[in-house]
């Protein structure tokens, strides 16, 4: 049996929870009142919700990833459709840094998980227009493109990364078929 533990709300009439790390921090956000979304981290230890600072010029800002040193990972989103900014939470200096795939659309990188390395995997839409998703793997200024063999026009999205560098995600294999997969070690290897 899974032990399921309820969570308290932040008292607001959306929150999203997304990932955890080994020390019970979990990362999400929540929607305000205006449909805008903020980051979050909540405690499991002491049931504090914390927001994270708002980006300038970004209405929303959503959080996605967190490893154990509590830096984040997540994007936010502008005033005009697919006006994103990719962002890490570095929490000893409480700022973000920001990137974008090489390769990727301006506005089209989505970073879903960060390992204790702060290896980062998520998902980029490349500047052919329609806008496909590939797999990216950033390792400091290192980006590597995965793909997964026959996926769909490219289009894999990494969501998981643990610390031992396995990666775990999903993709299209026809126009019409989601699959998802340890994206290391099942039919579609990747990495």
């Amino acid at each position: 049996d899974i032990g399921v533990t309820g969570v308290q709300t932040c008292a607001l009439p959306i929150s999203y929870l997304n990932a955890t790390n080994n020390q019970g921090m979990v990362i999400g956000y929540y929607v305000d009142v205006n449909y805008n979304a903020h980051a979050v981290t909540y405690s499991v230890a002491s049931g504090a919700w914390s927001v994270l600072p708002d980006i300038p010029n970004y209405l929303s800002s959503e959080g996605y990833g967190i490893n154990d040193a509590g830096a984040a990972v997540g994007y936010a989103g502008g005033y005009a459709p697919f006006d994103y900014v990719a962002w890490i939470w570095h929490p000893a200096t409480a700022s973000y840094s920001f990137f974008t795939v090489p390769g990727a659309e301006p506005a089209a990188t989505y970073p879903y998980a960060i390992t204790n390395k702060g290896q980062v995997v998520g998902g980029f839409g490349d500047v052919a227009f329609p806008i496909f998703l590939h797999g990216f793997l950033k390792e400091g200024g290192t980006y590597t493109t995965i793909d997964v063999p026959g996926a769909y026009d490219g289009n894999t999205t990494p969501v998981g990364i643990n610390n031992s560098g396995m990666i775990a995600g999903w993709f299209f294999a026809t126009r019409s078929e989601e699959h998802t997969s340890e994206l290391q070690s099942r039919q579609y290897l990747v990495c």
